[in-house]
């Protein structure tokens, strides 16, 4: 009795949900003109191969890893899903042969920085100056103003 619930009720949940669904080529995307976006890569852990352990080991998650890049929407709707990757790929790396068409506003952490795509405005977070010498023995080091905090 499930199996025949599955069959008849699949094909009309899979209808409801087709603008839900992550588009895998970005040509696809129905971009809004002038419209936020967020960009950034994530990484999924998974059961280490015993064969090829030194391809999927990312040492930054210190775990055997399959990386994405993904654009979502300010809403949270994910709009694309990049193609696999494995191990340590930086993020700028699975992004640079994207071409965008539409002009659009990406919002991105620093794994982005140097990353400029045509038809793009990238707004990149601020990152906490590195600690010196002398400012390390005045106790303390160099801070985030309160302005680039909020805006992170």
């Amino acid at each position: 009795m499930a199996n025949k619930w599955i069959h008849f009720l699949t094909p009309i949940l899979n209808k409801s949900l087709e603008k839900y669904i992550p588009k895998e080529k970005l040509q696809n995307v129905d971009f809004q003109i002038n419209e936020e976006y967020i960009i950034d890569g994530i990484e999924r852990p998974i059961q280490p191969d015993t064969y090829d352990q030194e391809t999927f080991y990312s040492g930054k998650k210190k775990a055997h890893t399959m990386k994405n890049a993904l654009l979502v929407s300010t809403l949270g709707l994910i709009m694309w899903l990049g193609e696999t990757h494995v191990g340590k790929v930086h993020d700028k790396l699975m992004v640079e042969p994207l071409h965008f068409l539409t002009p659009i506003t990406m919002l991105a952490d620093l794994g982005f920085k140097g990353w400029t795509p045509e038809n793009v405005t990238l707004i990149l977070s601020n990152k906490k100056p590195r600690n010196t010498k002398t400012e390390k023995r005045a106790g303390g080091g160099p801070q985030l103003t309160q302005d680039q905090k909020n805006f992170n």
